[in-house]
């Protein structure tokens, strides 16, 4: 008779070791800076935002990006939700612009174009999955076990333009 543990634990056991080892990797999360949100256009129905983020990565490695999901708060009333796919990579020691759109429907925060105030706030809320680069930390990704996250936010004012 064999002594020891099951075979079924000491695969969690080499699992459980996996993860510990890529969760004490040298790289750091990428950087998120929200650089402006502004009005690109005005309709009957809506306004067309633009919120302009700055991603640095700060690793000489690259990372891959996955997914960022982010939400536009409009004087206390959440006006859009938004998802992309990131689906690029940033390279090492690399700072790139990322534009994501919005669209505030005027039913949605209660007023129209003639109505609505002159100065509203606002709250842009987000967070971008990324992949680490080893293979290991690839794998715990692709099944869900270790997704790595970088959350991002900030409030502000923001000017809109007169109604015509």
């Amino acid at each position: 008779m064999l002594l020891g543990r099951p075979p079924r634990a000491g695969g969690l056991l080499v699992l459980a070791s996996l993860v510990a080892l890529t969760g004490c990797s040298s790289y750091r999360s990428p950087r998120i800076t929200l650089g402006s949100v502004s009005v690109t256009e005005v309709t009957n129905e809506a306004l067309a935002i633009q919120i302009d983020l700055e991603l640095q990565n700060p690793n000489t490695i690259a990372l891959g990006l996955d997914e960022l999901r982010y939400s536009i708060t409009v004087d206390g009333t959440l006006a859009y939700v938004g998802r992309r796919a990131a689906g690029r990579t940033l390279s090492g020691l690399e700072t790139r612009l990322l534009t994501l759109p919005g669209v505030i429907n005027f039913k949605t925060i209660g007023w129209s174009p003639s109505s609505g105030p002159r100065q509203v706030r606002y709250s842009v809320q987000g967070a971008l999955w990324y992949k680490t680069p080893s293979e290991i930390a690839q794998l715990l990704f692709d099944t869900g076990m270790r997704r790595p996250k970088v959350t991002f936010g900030e409030d502000g004012q923001m000017t809109l333009p007169a109604a015509d």
